[in-house]
C-alpha cells in the first residue's frame, strides 16, 4: 500500500516513519479526501495507538508521518517465535482491543488488523496505520476495486470484509484480532492457501481449526478465540469490550495435572517475554543438574556443552534486564567456549543488533548464515532452523539497506523469500507480504 522511509522532522528534530502511498492508491483515493480523512484519524489519542504527525500531498504523491518506534512489529517475534508464551499473547490482544475500543467509540474502524500493524517496544503494543484505512474506507470500495487495489489481508480479514459488504462495523476488527490471537497461540492464522481466493473461500466453507488441537491452552481461551472468529458479527463480541472482558477471565495456565501439547518454554522464551524471575529459577535448577541425560529445560546440550550453555542462558536474562555489555560479553564467551561454529551467534548478533553496533551486527549474522554447521540436523529441528535462519537474512537485508548497499539488500531478500518457499509451501502467501516488506514496502 505504501513505501516506508525512515526519516528526520527537521521542525522538531526527531526521526518519523514516513509513508509515501503508491501512485495508482493516491489516485484512487484523491488528494482531498485522503488528507480530510487523515486529519480526522489524526486526532486519535490513546497510547497503544500510533498517532499520524502529519500528512501532505507533493508531485502527486500522498503522504503522513507517524512516530519512528525503535522495536519490531509482531510479524517480526513470530517469525522467531511462532507461537508466543500464553500470558504475553493475551496481553498483546488485551491492548489492541482496548486501543480498537477507544477506536470504535470515535466511529472509525481499522480494516486491516495483523502482525504487520501492531508494533512491540517497551514491553507494549501500538496499532499503527489508522490513518490509511480509514482514509481507503472513506474512499469507497467500488473505487479501489476499478483501480486492482484490495483493502485488507485476505488471512485476518473478516467474512463480511471479504464479501465486499460497505456496512462494517468494529466487529470486523475483533474477528481480525482473533485471527491475530489464533496465530499467536497456534504457530499459523486460522485460514491459510495458495492464493489469496483460496483463503477467502476456505473462510465461508469451513470452520476455524481447533486450536487446542494444535496447542493445549486453556479451555476459556479457546472459546474466546471461538466466539472472534463467529462466520456472523452477531454471534462475536459485540464490542472490544467485552472481548477484552472475557480475554482478562481465561485462566494463563493449564489445570494441574494437564501436559501442554507444546514443548515448555526455554529459558530464552522466559526471558524475551520479561519473567526474568522464572528464567533464573531455571537456570539456578540446571546449575545444579549433572547428569547430561536429563533434558527437562531447552538449554541443555549435554555435558560438553554445559559452560557455554550457561554463558547462552545468562547472556539472555541480562539481555531482557537490558543490561547490554553483560548480554554481550556473556553470548561472546558462549561463542568462544563452543567449538561448533554457529553455536551463540544468533543471540550475540541479534545483541549487538538492539544496541545499534550495526557492523557488529552484520558481522557476527553472517558468520552464522555462512557456518558450515547451520545446517546440521542432529543439534536442532531443521524447520526451527529454517525460521531462525529466514529472520536473520530478512534483519541483514533491512540493515544493507540502512547502509544504502541496495545490492546486497536484495540478495538477502531473495534468500529469505527462496527458503520461506522451501522450508513450507503452506506459507507461501505470507512470503509475498514478507518479500515486500523486507524491500521497504508495506
Amino acid at each position: 500500500m505504501a513505501t516506508v522511509y525512515l526519516a528526520r522532522d527537521l521542525k522538531h528534530g526527531r526521526p518519523v516513519a514516513l509513508k509515501v502511498l503508491r501512485p495508482e492508491l493516491a489516485h484512487a483515493v484523491g488528494p482531498e479526501r485522503f488528507l480530510r480523512e487523515i486529519q480526522i484519524a489524526a486526532g486519535l489519542q490513546h497510547p497503544h495507538i500510533l498517532p499520524v504527525h502529519d500528512s501532505g500531498a507533493a508531485d502527486g504523491l500522498l503522504w503522513y508521518t507517524m512516530p519512528y518506534v525503535a522495536g519490531e512489529s509482531l510479524r517480526h517475534r513470530l517469525e522467531r517465535e511462532a507461537q508466543l508464551p500464553l500470558e504475553e499473547a493475551i496481553r498483546i490482544a488485551g491492548e489492541v482491543a482496548d486501543a480498537l475500543g477507544y477506536a470504535h467509540h470515535q466511529g472509525i474502524v481499522h480494516r486491516d488488523i495483523k502482525p504487520e500493524n501492531i508494533l512491540l517496544a517497551g514491553g507494549h503494543c501500538f496499532i499503527a496505520d489508522f490513518g490509511l484505512a480509514h482514509a481507503l474506507e472513506a474512499a469507497g470500495a467500488e473505487r479501489l476495486t476499478d483501480s486492482g487495489i484490495a483493502v485488507g489481508t485476505p488471512a485476518y480479514m473478516s467474512p463480511e470484509q471479504a464479501s465486499s459488504d460497505a456496512r462494517l462495523d468494529g466487529r470486523s476488527d475483533l474477528y481480525s484480532l482473533g485471527c491475530v490471537l489464533y496465530e499467536m497461540l497456534a504457530g499459523e492464522p486460522p485460514f491459510t492457501g495458495r492464493t489469496a481466493q483460496a483463503i477467502i473461500a476456505r473462510r465461508f466453507s469451513e470452520p476455524p481449526p481447533r486450536l487446542r488441537t494444535l496447542r493445549e491452552v486453556p479451555e476459556r481461551v479457546e472459546q474466546v478465540v471461538i466466539q472472534a472468529l463467529a462466520r456472523a458479527p452477531a454471534d462475536r463480541f459485540a464490542t472490544a469490550e467485552t472481548f477484552n472482558a472475557a480475554l482478562a477471565t481465561a485462566p494463563l495456565s493449564l489445570p494441574t495435572g494437564v501436559a501442554p501439547l507444546t514443548r515448555r518454554p526455554g529459558l530464552a522464551a522466559f526471558a524475551r517475554a520479561g519473567r526474568v524471575d522464572r528464567a533464573r529459577a531455571l537456570l539456578a535448577e540446571y546449575e545444579q543438574v549433572r547428569d547430561p541425560r536429563w533434558h527437562d529445560l531447552n538449554w541443555i546440550y549435554g555435558a560438553e556443552r554445559r559452560k557455554a550453555a550457561l554463558e547462552l542462558s545468562w547472556g539472555h536474562i541480562a539481555l531482557a534486564e537490558r543490561r547490554w555489555p553483560t548480554a554481550i560479553a556473556r553470548f561472546q564467551a558462549a561463542v568462544a567456549e563452543e567449538a561448533t561454529p554457529a553455536f551463540g551467534l544468533p543471540a550475540l548478533g541479534r545483541a549487538y543488533d538492539l544496541t545499534g553496533e550495526i557492523d557488529s551486527a552484520i558481522v557476527v549474522y553472517e558468520r552464522y548464515v555462512d557456518a558450515p554447521d547451520v545446517w546440521d540436523e542432529s543439534s536442532t529441528d531443521r524447520g526451527t532452523l529454517a525460521i531462525e535462519l529466514a529472520g536473520i537474512y530478512r534483519r541483514l537485508s533491512e540493515l544493507y539497506r540502512q547502509r544504502g548497499e541496495s545490492g546486497k539488500a536484495r540478495a538477502y531478500c531473495s534468500r529469505f523469500v527462496e527458503l520461506w518457499k522451501d522450508c513450507d509451501p503452506k506459507l507461501r502467501p505470507q512470503v509475498i507480504q514478507a518479500r515486500q516488506t523486507a524491500q521497504g514496502r508495506d
